[in-house]
């Protein structure tokens, strides 16, 4: 390997960079064993095999879905989870207690991977949708998609959830 290092082999800068270099891939190997560890005790939920099954969807997202939006079960309607995550900005804040909305990355990462593995031919309804109001938007406002992405995936992971079914293309694309 060529380079041309512009301090001596023996500088406390080269030893700060290898003592950096070292810290990073341990932290690098910490973080893949909690997710390993994550995803060995999410597998025994109902709700993995189904978010699996969605297109886009890797153990990573599936594992970070679970744990920010816990069991689904407990919201009635699609909409209450829209309200909870923070799409539906209205709160429903009642005596003592205040609602706290949330718009979550991982919900902006799942579209964005929903919406690159359906290149390579994973169709999705939302993606249609997304790329649909995308070019029909001429790429204005493009985030406002995302959150229009983001309820209509929350809204079809509660109903897959509710009914205990995989996602499925056709059935998806019809309703």
């Amino acid at each position: 390997i060529l380079s041309a290092p512009a301090v001596a082999v023996a500088s406390y800068n080269v030893t700060e960079v290898r003592y950096y270099a070292q810290r990073l891939i341990a932290l690098s190997q910490s973080k893949a064993n909690v997710l390993a560890t994550m995803v060995d005790q999410a597998k025994d939920l109902p709700e993995y095999d189904i978010y699996q099954s969605i297109p886009g969807f890797s153990d990573k997202t599936v594992v970070s879905l679970i744990a920010e939006l816990g069991d689904l079960h407990r919201f009635a309607t699609s909409n209450k989870l829209n309200a909870f995550v923070g799409i539906d900005l209205r709160f429903n804040d009642s005596g003592d207690y205040k609602s706290s909305g949330f718009i979550t990355k991982v919900l902006f990462k799942a579209i964005s991977n929903i919406a690159s593995t359906a290149t390579y031919g994973h169709q999705n309804h939302i993606n249609d949708w997304y790329q649909k109001k995308k070019q029909s938007s001429m790429s204005k406002g493009t985030k406002k998609i995302a959150i229009g992405a983001m309820s209509r995936l929350l809204r079809t992971m509660h109903y897959l959830v509710l009914n205990n079914q995989l996602y499925d293309y056709d059935t998806a694309s019809k309703r």
